[in-house]
């Protein structure tokens, strides 16, 4: 079932959204944390961005959903670790290709290095961008860096923040727009919860549970509304 968000002027809910020793309550940025902490709390960015031209404070990240730092650094030295083997036999291929005594049997030699190299290139750039992926609730809006794009929808575009339901990105954010539109992410699904060092049991037993992701994404569409963000 799906958890919706709906837009409203007069809330009824406390302020506080509950993340289980967590609690978001503060001023923008600031945030309560229960005994032994999270690693979310741990990875929540308090740092604001660059000021604006005008001079007005830039928006602060309140919550931050990416793959954790070491685990990607593993993964991308295992990529570039096994990408050795197909670069080795770009080069043989090449080096048998500009032997060939037959230009077409070259040209056949140059085509399939080609092909091989542009398979290794776009399996190395599909991971690395997938590593990269990231979740961001601010003070603006919610940012979605994907694989191919990133998309920011500021909060005056938000309608509803749902749970999404379908198989393959059960549990992720996902954020609709007033014109219907959606924007979901990845890296906020409950596959990805230990990747980004969180529980997966916070999504529920049918993974459809409001999760730290969506929690945090309500909770500062709650405080805009509420005119907090002005």
């Amino acid at each position: 079932m799906a958890v919706e968000h709906r837009e409203e002027k007069n809330y009824q809910h406390d302020p506080a959204v509950k993340i289980g020793d967590l609690a978001l309550n503060g001023p923008a940025g600031e945030h309560a944390t229960g005994a032994g902490g999270s690693g979310w709390a741990r990875r929540r960015l308090d740092a604001t961005m660059p000021r604006t031209s005008d001079d007005s404070p830039a928006p602060t990240v309140l919550y931050r959903a990416a793959v954790l730092p070491g685990l990607r650094v593993l993964i991308l030295s295992l990529v570039w670790t096994f990408s050795v083997g197909p670069a080795v036999v770009v080069w043989v291929v090449v080096a048998s290709a500009m032997d060939a005594s037959r230009p077409s049997l070259r040209i056949i030699g140059l085509c399939a290095a080609a092909l091989i190299l542009a398979l290794l290139a776009s399996a190395l750039f599909v991971i690395v961008r997938g590593t990269s992926s990231a979740f961001a609730v601010s003070t603006s809006g919610v940012t979605v860096r994907g694989i191919f794009r990133t998309v920011h929808v500021p909060w005056h575009d938000v309608a509803v923040v749902r749970v999404d339901t379908r198989h393959m990105h059960r549990g992720q954010v996902l954020v609709v727009r007033h014109d219907g539109t959606r924007v979901g992410s990845p890296v906020t699904a409950a596959r990805y919860a230990m990747r980004r060092g969180e529980s997966t049991f916070d999504h529920g037993p049918q993974l459809l549970d409001v999760a730290i992701p969506v929690r945090a994404a309500i909770d500062a569409h709650q405080r805009y509304l509420r005119g907090e963000f002005s």
